[in-house]
């Protein structure tokens, strides 16, 4: 059964060097899990908070941070940077060499 996350349990089970609260909207926790952006960012091993009740896109768009983190729709960012993409980069430049 699928269970409500606060925001702060959220942040309480972040990632280390995660820098914002990602989330997705979809009509229903299945279809909002399929979307391709929803899938990179579980991938990477983040959570994502799944906005599938009415009135959460409209609630969770109107708030554009949380504490001292930004609130991220996966699907709407275009250059949605993950906090190990810095990791990542060192990697290719590495390689490069």
């Amino acid at each position: 059964e699928d269970e409500y996350v606060s925001l702060d349990d959220y942040i309480e089970n972040m990632k280390e060097g995660q820098k914002a609260i990602y989330y997705v909207t979809g009509d229903g926790k299945e279809k909002a899990a399929m979307s391709p952006a929803a899938e990179k960012v579980v991938g990477r091993g983040y959570e994502v908070l799944y906005m599938v009740e009415p009135l959460d896109e409209i609630t969770i768009e109107s708030i554009r941070e949380y504490k001292e983190f930004d609130i991220l729709d996966v699907t709407k960012e275009q250059d949605l940077k993950l906090g190990d993409d810095d990791k990542d980069e060192e990697k290719k430049k590495k390689k490069e060499e």
